[in-house]
């Protein structure tokens, strides 16, 4: 796993944690983003 990966991952349960799931989303957009 690269570290930009894992920095994302940390972001998304950030916002995930916040409630925040429109972040989640985008978060989680550009770890789809990243692992195609």
């Amino acid at each position: 796993m690269n570290v930009n990966f894992s920095i994302l991952l940390n972001n998304l349960i950030k916002e995930f944690n916040k409630n925040n799931f429109y972040k989640v989303y985008l978060e989680g957009k550009k770890l789809v983003d990243i692992k195609n």
